[in-house]
């Protein structure tokens, strides 16, 4: 039998190395965003931009698929960039563009904050452009449309507890990118009142994903 595990960050995830390793011994393990701070899954599934920055910097080289984004040709990055007028002065540079042979463009214009990705050898780990299956879908709900392609007979879903039960709290509640809610006034993050901006798309995103795919059993525990 194939199977699969795809594991949440919400606080009734075990981050116990001895019980993530038994798992990964009984079928593939897909994970999200922070995971790989403690432990690294055969899958690593991405959707905000900060948390890709920050893989991109350490030395993490497990398999990562991020969202969204797409590589474009390095033959086109001058051109590209002298004709949109950006000033590319304070951009913060990933990589080698000596061994590049794309790049990824992450950019906020309003703020005026960008961020260059080279695209080569040294993060060819990194897979990009995972289309989410709908509009507004958690780094979960994509990990879910990536295993739900690969035909797995059965998935178990462990640390979903915002699509359970609507607790949003997080095991990395405090930590680097788990700091900030863009709706409260002051914009900090309080782990008992936080509410994702797009939570409200989550149970329809997972049930349409469960419909289109009625060959695999899913198990949200």
């Amino acid at each position: 039998m194939s199977n699969a595990w795809i594991l949440g960050n919400g606080p009734s995830r075990p981050r116990e190395n001895n019980w993530l390793k038994n798992i990964s011994d009984h079928g593939t393990v897909y994970g999200c965003n922070a995971l790989y701070r403690d432990w690294e899954p055969n899958h690593l599934v991405v959707n905000d931009f900060g948390m890709m920055t920050e893989i991109i910097s350490s030395d993490y080289r497990g398999k990562c698929h991020f969202t969204d984004f797409e590589p474009l040709p390095i033959d086109t990055f001058d051109m590209m960039f002298t004709l949109q007028g950006f000033n590319l002065d304070s951009a913060r540079y990933y990589g080698s563009r000596e061994e590049a042979t794309d790049f990824v463009f992450m950019g906020d214009e309003a703020n005026n904050e960008f961020h260059i990705v080279w695209v080569g050898p040294s993060n060819d780990h990194i897979s990009w452009g995972l289309k989410p299956r709908m509009f507004g879908m958690s780094s979960g709900l994509c990990a879910l449309q990536l295993a739900l392609s690969e035909e797995y007979e059965e998935i178990a879903m462990v640390g979903f507890d915002g699509l359970k039960n609507k607790n949003y709290q997080n095991i990395y509640d405090g930590t680097r990118c788990y700091t900030y809610d863009p709706a409260a006034p002051d914009k900090k993050r309080i782990p008992e009142k936080y509410v994702p901006l797009e939570a409200d798309k989550w149970e329809s995103a997972y049930k349409l994903l469960i419909e289109e795919n009625p060959n695999t059993k899913v198990n949200l525990t």
